[in-house]
């Protein structure tokens, strides 16, 4: 890197795979590269100064993209009928736990090792009001749906 005696910072030049991305200097050290394919890729990243001109660059950092439809694992629970007066059903693929809260966050019910369903049979016992369910996949994952009781 070239000494930097009483330069001045005026930017940042950021590479993928030793090509230049940006065209314009960065001046912020926070970076966003978009539109990108899944894939891994190899940063690095120069200073450029007025008097010194450009360092070298720095040590690559790869980055791993992997998103898109194949990795990532929808979570599709049913619940209902909702509203409901006496019961419920839940069901989906890999539903392992169920909890119930009211709106205090005060919590009502919690079933566990479903296999995939859970009938309720007994909300006769539950005042009427608004009530969240948070249902949990088998890897843990969350999902949390409104329910009324009448």
């Amino acid at each position: 890197m070239p000494e930097n005696i009483d330069s001045e910072l005026i930017g940042y030049k950021v590479y993928r795979d030793s090509g230049l991305v940006n065209s314009e200097l960065v001046n912020e050290t926070e970076y966003l590269d978009e539109n990108l394919e899944n894939g891994t890729y190899f940063y690095q990243v120069s200073t450029v100064y007025a008097h010194c001109g450009e360092s070298e660059k720095s040590e690559s950092v790869n980055v791993e993209i992997n998103v898109g439809i194949n990795s990532v694992q929808s979570l599709a629970f049913a619940m209902f009928p909702n509203p409901a007066k006496g019961s419920i059903s839940i069901m989906g693929d890999g539903l392992a736990r169920v909890e119930i809260y009211d709106v205090q966050g005060r919590k009502y019910a919690e079933y566990s090792n479903l296999k995939g369903t859970l009938q309720i049979n007994d909300l006769k016992k539950y005042d009427r009001g608004i009530y969240f369910v948070k249902m949990y996949s088998e890897c843990g994952r969350v999902v949390v749906q409104r329910l009324v009781v009448n």
